[in-house]
């Protein structure tokens, strides 16, 4: 794994941003955060921004990760489609099945993947015929 992708698993997954202000971040770690995290985090910081950062540790629990907001935000949308009624129904026709993905589209997005109507209506002709 790159070292980029070991800081994005990181912050993700083994730290809780408790306070965040310019130059200053106040965080709880996990116990899985790899030793250097902090000093290559700091230089990312500072390479990225050009001003030197303060990063606090705090002791405690480590608290709601990004990963454990992003997770709750999915099943939110997967309760959210469930209740649906064509939704529902599928889910009592199947039974034991369950929502994996949600996948919302615009509707423009919509529009662009929907056949045009002539081809629709070409296709509706032909299967007549027969």
């Amino acid at each position: 794994m790159s070292k980029k992708a070991l800081m994005e698993y990181s912050v993700k997954n083994d730290l809780c941003i408790q306070d965040f202000s310019n130059g200053k971040i106040s965080m709880t770690i996990g116990p899985n955060l790899h030793q250097d995290f902090i000093m290559n985090f700091h230089k990312l910081l500072t390479a990225a921004t050009g001003k030197k950062w303060e990063i606090n540790i705090l002791k405690g629990p480590l608290g709601e990760t990004i990963a454990d907001k992003e997770k709750t935000i999915v099943e939110a949308k997967k309760k959210n489609v469930s209740e649906y009624p064509l939704v529902k129904k599928i889910l009592e026709e199947f039974r034991g099945s369950k929502i994996e993905t949600v996948i919302r589209k615009s509707i423009a997005e919509l529009a662009e993947s929907e056949p045009e109507e002539s081809e629709v209506a070409f296709n509706q002709i032909e299967t007549d015929e027969e």
